[in-house]
C-alpha cells in the first residue's frame, strides 16, 4: 500500500515551518524532495521528510549545512 501523500500545508506543519518557507526552499531546491503530480499541484511524501530532517543533524553548531 502507498502512503497517502502530504500536502504542502500538511508537510510544513510536520516541519514547524510555514508553507511560504517550505515554498521559497522548494524553489530554491533546499527543502526536502517533493512530488509534482500536476502542473500546479506538489505533495511530499513521509520518508522523504524524515530523510531530509536526518540529513540535518549536526553534532556542531559550527558543521557545514
Amino acid at each position: 500500500m502507498i502512503p497517502r501523500p502530504l500536502s504542502p500545508a500538511e508537510a510544513a506543519s510536520r516541519l514547524g515551518i510555514s508553507t511560504r518557507s517550505l515554498e521559497r526552499w522548494r524553489a530554491a531546491g533546499l527543502g526536502p524532495a517533493f512530488l509534482r503530480v500536476s502542473a500546479h499541484r506538489v505533495v511530499y511524501q513521509e520518508a522523504d521528510l524524515a530523510a531530509w530532517l536526518a540529513s540535518r543533524v549536526r553534532q556542531c553548531i559550527d558543521a557545514p549545512v
